[in-house]
């Protein structure tokens, strides 16, 4: 049953995602209560699985100090999201 929520929150939000831009990372919480996703810009959306307006999840995003964020992960409790990047570092 849980994988079935996590492939179908995934098929939403994949496709809510690639309308705004392109997305280079995605990661759902362990819980399925939020995800995260980068692009090519320097933004980092969270997507709050759990607040939903007409089905579309409340997005918030951050402006990060450097471009193209390539990978993204979210730690097993939620609280620490890492991020692999283009910084050349």
């Amino acid at each position: 049953m849980c994988t079935l929520l996590f492939i179908f929150a995934l098929l939403q939000l994949n496709l809510l995602v690639l309308m705004c831009f392109i997305v280079l990372a995605l990661d759902i919480s362990s819980d399925l209560s939020f995800a995260v996703s980068t692009g090519t810009d320097n933004v980092l959306a969270k997507y709050d699985l759990f607040s939903q307006v007409q089905g579309v999840p409340e997005v918030t995003k951050v402006a990060l100090k450097s471009n193209g964020i390539t990978g993204t992960k979210i730690r097993k409790d939620g609280k620490i999201i890492g991020m692999a990047g283009w910084d050349g570092r």
